[in-house]
């Protein structure tokens, strides 16, 4: 990545922030005329569980949610504003600041090309690359505090998270692994310095809920069948483009050999079926990832569908399976014996072991 001279990033700050602080009072204005602003669809509004017995449940809107809910919660702000002429939307094009922002973006190379693909540098690129930041920037203020009044500790706090994905060199991050159909009797459960099994908080479920993009009902539900995640500490990303975060997609970029080591662990001690459904990725140094919507953790990731096919047959209905504390240390020695292993004929058979359990 460039080096960003200090006084380009302040101004920068500085043109984004007067376009917000309008927006935020145009929004206002528009919220009290009682215009439709529609939710965020299939956004995971809540995680709960109500009952030890069961797997957490995540609630999402639906298509008919905008329409049929009475109050503000959940809503996608930036739908309010509009990048064509729309006489009940915002056009960002009149939003006071915003052409002195995009006269800004154009003229500074080294600024535009953070904000899209490599090669697009004209002007409606640069358009639509701020007209969505800028949207995603009002949608998390609404939804984080609750209401449209500006404040420079707010706005900076959203700021920063919200364009640290573009601006940072190194991206800190976790990778998580939620375990599927087995429970742990504690909280954490600790394999090396950077490795442990983790009971992840209903934020971070609701939060991962849309990671893989899984179409089948059953397969969601499948996915919120865990409360125990491994985690794997202490990894960047050097952030060299926009496109640098496209490998959090990748299955492949994940440390494979590593999560299926502990897994195997996990099925040789205890005898339980168990698997995995989702790359989580937990940003560590203020960033979320881009487009995040509303008050969401801005976790991202990817698909990896390593369970059982049986899972998706009601399998969250049997009774759950609970690994007692007795059983800990000895997966804990396992997992790091399979762990420092570098023979591949036991990689081998860790493979066979996690393909036939």
């Amino acid at each position: 990545m460039d080096t960003l001279e200090n006084d380009l990033i302040d101004e920068l700050r500085e043109l984004v922030k007067v376009v917000v602080k309008i927006l935020l009072i145009n929004i206002k204005e528009y919220m009290d005329a009682n215009k439709l602003i529609m939710s965020n669809v299939d956004y995971p509004t809540s995680a709960k569980r109500d009952d030890s017995t069961k797997w957490p449940e995540v609630h999402k809107t639906n298509l008919l949610s905008g329409i049929l809910q009475s109050d503000y919660e959940y809503r996608d702000y930036s739908s309010v504003i509009t990048l064509h002429k729309n006489e009940d939307k915002i056009l960002i094009d009149e939003v006071c600041g915003f052409s002195e922002l995009l006269d800004f973006i154009i003229s500074n190379e080294t600024i535009s090309k953070r904000l899209w693909y490599e090669g697009n540098f004209e002007k409606d690129r640069n358009r639509i690359a701020l007209f969505l930041i800028v949207g995603d920037i009002v949608d998390r203020y609404i939804s984080i505090y609750g209401g449209t009044e500006y404040s420079i500790e707010k706005f900076n706090s959203i700021y920063d998270e919200v364009t640290n994905i573009y601006f940072l060199k190194q991206l800190e991050f976790d990778i998580c692994i939620p375990i599927l159909m087995i429970e742990f009797e504690s909280d954490n459960i600790e394999i090396s310095d950077i490795i442990s099994i983790e009971k992840m908080p209903l934020e971070f479920i609701r939060s991962k809920a849309n990671i893989g993009n899984y179409d089948s009902h059953f397969e969601n539900i499948v996915i919120n069948c865990a409360t125990h995640m491994i985690v794997i500490k202490g990894y960047t990303l050097e952030n060299k483009s926009f496109r640098s975060t496209e490998i959090f997609e990748n299955k492949s970029a994940y440390p494979i050999q590593v999560i299926d080591a502990i897994f195997a662990s996990i099925r040789t001690i205890s005898k339980y079926s168990t698997g995995y459904a989702q790359f989580v990725c937990r940003p560590q140094n203020n960033w979320i990832n881009r487009n995040c919507k509303g008050d969401l953790m801005g976790l991202t990731g990817a698909k990896a569908k390593e369970f059982q096919e049986e899972f998706i047959d009601f399998s969250w209905l049997k009774q759950h399976l609970i690994i007692k504390k007795d059983l800990e240390a000895h997966i804990v020695d396992l997992a790091n014996r399979l762990i420092d292993n570098s023979n591949n004929v036991l990689d081998l058979a860790i493979k066979r072991l996690n393909r036939s359990v």
